[in-house]
């Protein structure tokens, strides 16, 4: 994928939006090092996971990401990067596996699962 490439839709397949899901966590690494850096960040990336972080019972898998997942293109771009082996930004990759193995943790914690669900 090229940054020019839309996404028309979100896909079916569960592999598909795993990967989504995934793009998500990345491009949330890619911004936190962007403001730590910048003290600025990309105001439609930021929104879009604001968005998915507020909205806690999202009408459908679209409405997670603002309707269209072309709004995740810098958690795409950065899984690209990854996936296919080129300079990759190392405290994004970092910061990205660390919310993974804390996303794994906080699995195991039905009450602070519980307690992040509340609204």
């Amino acid at each position: 994928m090229n940054p020019t490439t839309p996404i028309h839709r979100a896909p079916d397949s569960p592999a598909a939006r795993q990967a989504l899901a995934l793009a998500g966590v990345f491009q949330a690494a890619s911004l936190v090092d962007e403001l730590a850096r910048t003290g600025q960040v990309d105001p439609r990336a930021w929104e879009t996971l604001i968005e998915a972080t507020v909205d806690t019972n999202p009408e459908s898998f679209e409405a997670i990401y603002g309707g269209h997942p072309n709004n995740l293109r810098r958690g795409l771009d950065t899984l690209e990067a990854l996936v296919g082996r080129k300079q990759a930004n190392p405290v994004v990759l970092r910061y990205g596996f660390s919310l993974l193995m804390l996303m794994n943790k906080l699995r195991t914690n039905n009450d602070m699962m519980d307690t992040l669900g509340q609204n």
